[in-house]
């Protein structure tokens, strides 16, 4: 028996021997960049350059200039998104923010995003179920329990917004935000 077991791991490990040896190999150099793709990368590199330097109205032009070229660039509508919320465009920034969350539906600060733009538009239910969703995919997200939490709070809500806001603490005790929201 010992010997059956024996001879059968080895013709095993002999099968994948020979399949690992037909697999087929990753190619020397990388593949060349088009055009397109080097603009798309300097568009975005741009943008971002833009965007830290707080030139926002370039930031915004280059990244739509991005987007008109590669519109499914996730990172590129979040940070438009995050533009247009700082100029109070909350509806663009929804906008944004919405397709940030189709494109990358496991991405929790997307909805974290979504819901603080959506709250600041009063649309409550939707603001709560957007937040939660994002708890629910990073559980030990300060940032999340900390956006519901004043979800909960701007809603009158304090038993929900206290639990939510203490374990954003308890997950981040710098965070000063959290510390104010709960002193409230």
């Amino acid at each position: 028996m010992r010997f059956r077991v024996a001879s059968l791991i080895a013709i095993y490990l002999l099968f994948l021997a020979g399949a690992w040896a037909q697999a087929p190999k990753a190619p020397a150099t990388p593949p060349s960049l088009s055009e397109k793709d080097k603009k798309i990368i300097a568009l975005f590199e741009r943008a971002v350059s833009l965007h830290r330097a707080g030139k926002a109205k370039e930031a915004i032009a280059a990244y739509r200039e991005l987007l008109k070229l590669q519109p499914n660039t996730p990172m590129a509508r979040f940070n438009l998104g995050e533009l247009y919320a700082a100029q109070g465009d909350l509806k663009a920034a929804e906008e944004q923010f919405r397709l940030v969350v189709k494109a990358l539906p496991k991405l929790p600060e997307g909805y974290f995003r979504l819901a603080t733009v959506l709250a600041q538009q009063k649309k409550w239910s939707e603001a709560t179920q957007t937040a939660q969703k994002g708890v629910q995919l990073a559980p030990k997200s300060a940032e999340g329990h900390f956006v519901l939490g004043v979800i909960y709070l701007s809603q009158r809500r304090f038993a929900e917004a206290e639990k939510s806001l203490l374990r954003s603490s308890e997950l981040d005790p710098k965070a000063v935000n959290t510390q104010f929201n709960l002193a409230y």
